[in-house]
């Protein structure tokens, strides 16, 4: 799964919710990796390119970063949900770029891309429609709380010849809360107050290489 690095720990609890819009500073660049060695993917710079970023006080920060078995899908012409593995030999040394293989051929033209990979989602123009999950489990990594993999959601736009360049279409919430007594908090469960929809059926537009987040189900808690 798609790791996270962890600077400055301190965290009470973990979750996934709906980004804003990310900031629209357009990052391209990639690392050079050859062409016979897989599709180039890069995660873009998070602090500048999206606000999946986490940093308190006295500070947590989360960067995501590849690593081996991360599957994502790729959409583009004469393939639909296409899913491509990272080669693990290929992840540079900051994690952030890797070259993704595939028993398929890879497409010429405008290719999109998400991750994590799933066998349901579907594509329209520059719109990938995916499902949200409505349960996420944490896991723990030297006592910090972690968000679920499949709540981490990046979507980016790209082609063979350029490689494709992912951003971050979630954010964090951390919550925070302290009890009198020793309590083991088990789950916890939230909404939007206004009733709009926090999981299952969502759409992610990609405009301009920013992915924009529209949630369409009725999932709401």
């Amino acid at each position: 799964m798609k790791r996270i690095r962890i600077y400055k720990v301190f965290v009470l609890l973990l979750t996934i919710v709906t980004v804003a819009t990310a900031c629209t500073q357009d990052l391209t660049e990639t690392k050079n990796i050859a062409s016979d060695e897989g599709l180039t993917v890069t995660i873009d710079d998070d602090e500048q390119a999206t606000r999946a970023i986490v940093i308190d006080n006295p500070g947590i920060r989360l960067e995501t970063t590849w690593t081996a078995g991360d599957q994502l899908g790729i959409f583009g012409a004469g393939q639909s949900n296409e899913p491509y593995t990272i080669n693990a030999s290929t992840i540079s040394d900051d994690g952030r770029t890797a070259a993704f293989t595939s028993t398929a051929s890879i497409p010429s033209g405008d290719l999109l891309a998400y991750y994590p990979y799933n066998a349901n989602a579907t594509q329209s123009d520059d719109q990938l429609h995916l499902t949200f999950p409505k349960t996420q489990h944490y896991t723990v990594a030297g006592s910090v709380p972690l968000p679920d993999p499949e709540a981490c959601v990046m979507a980016g736009k790209g082609s063979e010849a350029t490689g494709v360049n992912m951003r971050n279409v979630m954010a964090v919430l951390k919550v925070g809360q302290v009890f009198a007594t020793p309590t083991t908090v088990k789950s916890v469960e939230f909404r939007d107050l206004s009733g709009k929809s926090v999981c299952g059926d969502y759409t992610v537009t990609m405009t301009g290489g920013i992915p924009q987040t529209t949630f369409d189900g009725t999932g709401t808690t």
